[in-house]
């Protein structure tokens, strides 16, 4: 899977924060950005847990992490291109 870029997602407000308690309406592939503090990793997700409380980006630089939905991160997705 190629790694995306960081401009992959929109700095401004074209962007939506996915909250509850899973991520499962994601899909592998899409392109978030997760952000706590002032650490911000944008990449796409190479799996998810069938729950939705794990998943795995690979980052633009190639790594690949994961992440739990209680580690405190925000998930932001980008929103479609207005038709």
């Amino acid at each position: 899977m190629k790694a995306p870029t960081p401009e992959a997602l929109p700095k401004g407000g074209t962007k939506s924060a996915i909250k509850g308690t899973s991520w499962g309406s994601l899909e592998p592939g899409q392109v978030v950005t997760l952000e706590k503090c002032n650490h911000r990793i944008t990449g796409s997700i190479d799996a998810l847990t069938e729950d939705g409380h794990i998943l795995w980006i690979i980052s633009s630089t190639g790594e690949r992490r994961l992440f739990h939905i209680d580690d405190g991160y925000a998930l932001f997705t980008a929103l479609p291109e207005p038709s």
